[in-house]
């Protein structure tokens, strides 16, 4: 009875017990690029947060040096900025990042106050600083 390569390589394989079948590698492959794909969510995720975070803080910080300045917040007048429209908060010197996702306005404008809002393109995600620098996160379900 002759014995095929396919067989004997079979046959070595179990006898001695040593390297990973194919479906044992696949399976390894597909359990990696399950865990890489969540890690790189995650990550994005934290990275949006953090430039989120840092806009708002950036126009708190401008608006209370204009405040400091002019006497009252800078007022802009319905204008939105976002990274198409990156220098529309100039007269405070505030410009929006190239990559990110989010529309800032201002909800809320006087002489002595002002909220500013951070929505993200789904609309599912809001940020939003005011004159006293408290930041708060708003999650749509």
């Amino acid at each position: 009875m002759a014995i095929t390569f396919l067989e004997e390589i079979k046959v070595k394989r179990v006898s001695n017990g040593k390297g990973f079948t194919l479906l044992e590698l696949i399976i390894g492959v597909i359990v990696v690029g399950v865990i890489s794909a969540l890690v790189v969510t995650r990550f994005t995720n934290a990275a949006r947060e953090v430039r989120v975070k840092t806009t708002l803080t950036k126009i708190y910080l401008k608006q209370q040096d204009y405040q400091a300045s002019n006497g009252t917040y800078w007022i802009s007048g319905g204008t939105v900025a976002s990274s198409s429209n990156r220098r529309a908060f100039s007269p405070i010197d505030v410009e929006i990042d190239t990559s990110d996702i989010y529309v800032y306005h201002f909800k809320y404008e006087g002489v002595s106050s002002f909220v500013c809002e951070a929505i993200d393109s789904t609309n599912a995600d809001t940020w939003v600083v005011d004159q006293k620098g408290v930041l708060a996160h708003f999650l749509k379900k």
